[in-house]
């Protein structure tokens, strides 16, 4: 056998693992959306009033710099309407569908404590605003909880909670989004 018929069946068993692996991601992903359950009803008209509502802020923002020049400051924002401000998300830094794809999966949880760190000033400048208008949302809540501080969860034995190191999955994506319904029911009451 030839090295250039060497070369080129390496390459077509790089080309078929690389095919393999992204048809198993869109499997995977696949199989996450069909756990996420539809919206129901009264659901989407919350969300679609929550789009209202976000609307009629922006442009309430657009008329307060077309009038004075300046970015309008929260309580000028929160003057006429209710803010729900959410705070950073987790980036745990490893993409762990690719983990998975390389058979090195284990446990792996990040540490609150890197989450304050890496978040430190917009947490800092989020925790100084004293508004009654505005309603804080902590996201990282859903995957650090009392019980598994001083780590936070990046997956549960069915689900990871982030697609790569940066963004929530489908599931930690509902896990915040349920968190925003908890707070926006409550505000509905």
């Amino acid at each position: 056998m030839s090295s250039e018929t060497i070369s080129e069946n390496k390459l077509a068993s790089i080309a078929s693992l690389k095919i393999s692996n992204d048809v198993d991601l869109v499997r995977s992903y696949l199989r996450d959306i069909g756990r996420v359950p539809l919206l129901s009803h009264e659901q989407e008209i919350t969300l679609g009033r929550q789009v209202q509502e976000y609307m009629q802020v922006e442009r309430a923002e657009l008329e307060i710099i077309e009038l004075t020049g300046d970015k309008p400051s929260i309580d000028e924002l929160s003057k006429n309407n209710e803010i729900i401000l959410l705070y950073p998300i987790p980036e745990i830094g490893t993409n762990l569908q690719k983990r998975k794809f390389e058979n090195m999966v284990r446990v792996f949880n990040y540490r609150y404590s890197d989450f304050l760190k890496q978040n430190r000033e917009v947490i800092k400048f989020f925790d100084s605003i004293n508004n009654t208008r505005v309603h804080k949302i902590y996201s990282y809540k859903a995957f650090c909880n009392e019980e598994s501080l001083p780590l936070c969860s990046t997956h549960d034995k069915d689900n990871f909670f982030f697609y790569d190191g940066y963004h929530p999955s489908l599931t930690g994506a509902k896990m915040i989004n349920d968190l925003i319904i908890k707070k926006i029911n409550y505000l509905d009451k």
